[in-house]
Order: C-alpha cells, then structure tokens, then sequence
C-alpha cells in the first residue's frame, strides 16, 4: 500500500485500544531517518542494526537488520495518525488483515539480547568452535551442526554435520548460520 491512499490511513479501521508493539515499513534506506522523526514524536522506537556482509560497494558496512522496517511500541489510540504520516514511513506492517500486527514483547527482548557490547547483531560472527549452531539460508537451512574450525578467507566456517548418518564436513558463510540457545 502506498502511503498516498486514502485507505491505509482510514482510522476508523483500526482498534485503537491497543498498545505494544508494532512493526513499521519506512521507504527505502529512510529507516534511521523514520526513527528519528518517530523518536522526536515520544514514541519508543527499536532499529535493530547488524553488520552488513559483503559490505556493500556504498554506503556503511551496518545497517538494519530488517531494512525497511521499524519496531515502534505505541498506543494506537495516540499514536497511529503520527506514525503514519511520520516523513519516511509508508504505513503498519498488516498480516492477515487490516488492523496493525502486534510484535510480542518476547521477540523485542530476544533481538536485544542478541546485540553486541556495540549494539550490533552478529549472525554467525561469533560462532565459537565446537558450539552448536542452526543455519539460516541456503539448501541447509534449518538444520544443525557443530563449528569445527573457521575456513581460508575468513568468512567462512566449516560444519559438522550429521547427513545420510554420517559426519559430514560443510564450509559455509558465517553470516548463513546463528547460534543456537
């Protein structure tokens, strides 16, 4: 929906009792702009950042983890015109329907406990060796292994992995696999 139609702004569509948080889509590359804004407005904004791998040819090697999208913890009753309307943000994050999805606290605390000293999300960054991790893209995604050593080139990790009931050796990118609880 773009943020021009009348339709996702249309307050009388919304529940306006709610309050938590919610997720936010901002127009490309205007996140930290949508925040500030937002920020400025008292509304308590979340802009998870990690470390962009490859680091793009433009632009700084961190960026949000979720581009084009915001956490934003709000009563809708008070908030929702501002936040639609805020420069840079298109509307509410929508799914199944017409009213703004709520984000569960639990997933907001999850994601800071994943940041580093710095404030970064490291995904695969800080596999330790012998540290069992889930991989999270590629023909492998979701299955497991344990980090038995860093590969040649520095951004890759080799895996032991257990397929077709063997042990098997997997290179892949640091940035494919996160640790797991």
């Amino acid at each position: 929906m773009s943020s021009g139609s009348t339709e996702a702004h249309d307050v009388t569509a919304v529940p306006l009792a709610r309050e938590g948080w919610f997720v936010v889509q901002t127009k490309r590359h205007y996140e930290e702009r949508a925040k500030v804004r937002l920020q400025a407005a008292g509304i308590e904004v979340y802009l998870p950042r990690t470390v962009r791998w490859p680091r793009p040819a433009v632009g700084s090697a961190v960026g949000p983890l979720f581009p084009t999208y915001l956490f934003v913890r709000l009563s809708l009753a008070f908030h929702y015109q501002r936040v639609c309307w805020a420069p840079g943000v298109k509307d509410f994050v929508r799914l199944g329907g017409v009213f703004p999805t709520e984000v569960p606290e639990a997933v907001i605390e999850f994601l800071r406990g994943r940041e580093g000293k710095d404030g970064l999300i490291r995904c695969g960054e800080t596999a330790a060796l012998r540290r069992k991790v889930k991989i999270t893209r590629g023909p492998f995604k979701d299955l497991c292994g344990i980090v038995d050593k860093k590969a040649s080139g520095g951004d890759r990790v080799v895996l032991l992995m257990e397929l077709l009931q063997r042990q098997v050796r997997v290179e892949l990118a640091e940035t494919s696999i996160c640790e797991t609880v």
